[in-house]
């Protein structure tokens, strides 16, 4: 997965995650999620070391207790 494709996926599960909260969640993730993903945009070449696909998303998602 290189930097785009990530950036993309984040980009993709923030849009699908958001209108699953409350509204009050909502403006709270919003105004905190932007200097998260930079951080974790930021640690791309680190997670590469980890690259699967299957493991990264499945681990995602049980961390987060959603399933999309």
């Amino acid at each position: 997965m290189d930097d785009a494709s990530f950036s993309n996926y984040l980009d993709k599960f923030i849009a699908k995650l958001t209108p699953q909260l409350s509204a009050e969640r909502q403006d709270s993730f919003k105004k905190n999620v932007d200097p998260a993903l930079k951080w974790l945009k930021s640690k791309v070449k680190d997670l590469k070391l980890y690259e699967s696909e299957v493991v990264i998303l499945s681990a995602l998602y049980k961390f987060l207790g959603i399933c999309l």
